[in-house]
């Protein structure tokens, strides 16, 4: 769902917490519809469908969908993660959907050094 995208976008761009935490790399804020790339500024966000159904009535596709996004914070502490985990979902709480969260582990990226929270948003 394309409307849920650009609603999750504007929602981590609009938020003042996450815009304090996140860093800026040539004059862009480090958050990405989609996962970071390898020139990321840390602490920095990615987010990306994960996947997304939609059953039939009386033979039709049904508008009602169920959509799973993810929300991955990278940074060089968990204490950055965790505060971004915060503001996320303070931005999240300010969407028109029925949105629920199912977070994934916390990870330690051993080649890059760098902390990786796995934020997991239902939208219906």
């Amino acid at each position: 769902m394309k409307t849920v995208k650009v609603d999750i976008f504007n929602a981590l761009k609009a938020s003042t917490t996450l815009n304090a935490i996140v860093a800026i790399k040539d004059g862009v804020k480090q958050i990405f519809s989609g996962w970071p790339p390898s020139s990321a500024a840390y602490p920095c966000v990615g987010f990306y469908r994960v996947s997304g159904q939609a059953g039939t009535a009386d033979g039709k596709l049904s508008s009602n969908k169920n959509e799973l996004y993810s929300v991955d914070c990278f940074a060089k502490t968990m204490t950055e993660c965790e505060d971004m985990e915060m503001a996320i979902d303070a931005a999240m709480d300010t969407l028109d959907w029925i949105v629920t969260a199912e977070h994934g582990p916390d990870l330690f990226e051993q080649d890059t050094k760098i902390y990786h929270k796995v934020l997991r948003y239902r939208f219906k």
